[in-house]
């Protein structure tokens, strides 16, 4: 089975595994940074002292985000990004 001519976001899961498709992706911020913390081999290649300052800022930019209104966020985020 392929998905080449549709789309793959509409396979049920065992199309998914027919394709050796097991996982997805996060899909919020705080699944990403969890995943990255707990990825073992990522953080031996990185370097866990890495890993651990970028999730160290990255969680106290989104307690800082979470605190801010959507109009407020949305200047933060298109100023800096």
């Amino acid at each position: 089975m392929t998905c080449a001519s549709g789309n793959p976001s509409r396979l049920n899961d065992a199309e998914l595994t027919d394709l050796g498709l097991s996982h997805k992706l996060p899909t919020t911020i705080e699944q990403s940074m969890d995943a990255l913390d707990g990825d073992t081999e990522l953080r031996d290649a990185i370097g866990p002292h890495v890993v651990d300052h970028y999730l160290a800022m990255k969680r106290a930019e989104q307690d800082m985000l979470n605190a801010m209104s959507e109009g407020e966020r949305r200047v933060w985020l298109m100023d800096r990004y």
